[in-house]
């Protein structure tokens, strides 16, 4: 279940990059496990959610959460808070399944990236890549708060991707599509992609993303992908995830969307990212 999650805050880090668009693409993202270990754990926990003395325990933790005093004990813990908020989205959401997101919309301007999270444990969570920084940002708005993402993984071990072009074709979002199967391997561990891209789409450069990692992860290899995915479907172990585009917009972005707010503060990275 970790390394879906990690996948997941890999590619919301980094969906896109752009060098001449502004604008917004939005994704729905689906999710199949399918895996019977990991199935089963989720099973086993959903039962534990569903119980009656932890739905009881749930329901006393949501009345603490309106205590003034419980209130400022979670204000000034903004990590806490936070995963507290996480678990208990968690137990009435009905299990680990819906701790998974359901889209997100990348806002693109030049080559800042914000990306919104739709859904799940991190629902509402923002994602912010400043270019002049090469950083990236988590923010909570309702908390008041942002983290700085590790860009590199200490150990990390990885084998040169195999990047096969298909000649499958089809449309999407009206562009036209060519099928890529991608093969690699990080830490012993294998992944199998497969990402339709068009080269339709001049003023978003993918090539340029494999220049920036996910705790040291390039696992789609874009420079060996001509054009810009739109749609890519993750294979692993636990299960499938797919990502698709539903609607790409060029218009004029506000560029104080696209800062880390003065008064937020700094608390360290959540769920181990």
């Amino acid at each position: 279940m970790k390394n879906v999650l990690t996948l997941f805050a890999f590619l919301f880090c980094f969906a896109s990059y752009a060098q001449n668009f502004e604008g917004i693409i939005k994704w729905t993202i689906t999710t199949e496990i399918t895996d019977p270990e990991t199935k089963a754990k989720m099973e086993e926990a959903s039962k534990k959610i569903a119980d009656p003395n932890n739905q009881a325990k749930m329901r006393e933790l949501q009345t603490k959460m309106n205590d003034p005093e419980f209130k400022k004990m979670m204000e000034a813990n903004p990590q806490m808070k936070t995963q507290v908020e996480a678990a208990l989205k968690m137990m009435q959401g009905g299990g680990l399944q819906n701790m998974l997101p359901s889209g997100y919309e990348t806002h693109l301007k030049k080559q800042d990236m914000l990306t919104k999270i739709q859904g799940g444990v991190a629902d509402k969570q923002t994602m912010l890549y400043l270019k002049d920084k090469d950083k990236v940002y988590s923010i909570n708005h309702d908390a008041k708060t942002f983290s700085v993402l590790p860009n590199g993984e200490k150990g990390a071990v990885e084998k040169d991707a195999k990047v096969t072009k298909t000649t499958e074709t089809k449309k999407i979002l009206n562009y036209n599509c060519s099928k890529y199967v991608i093969e690699s391997e990080i830490n012993g561990k294998k992944f199998s992609h497969i990402v339709w891209a068009t080269n339709e789409i001049k003023n978003i450069d993918y090539k340029s993303f494999s220049k920036h990692r996910y705790q040291g992860s390039k696992v789609f290899s874009f420079e060996k992908i001509d054009g810009v995915p739109l749609l890519m479907e993750i294979n692993s172990k636990e299960g499938k995830m797919t990502m698709e585009a539903v609607q790409l917009k060029e218009q004029t972005l506000p560029a104080e969307e696209f800062v880390v707010p003065a008064a937020y503060k700094e608390v360290p990275p959540a769920f181990g990212f």
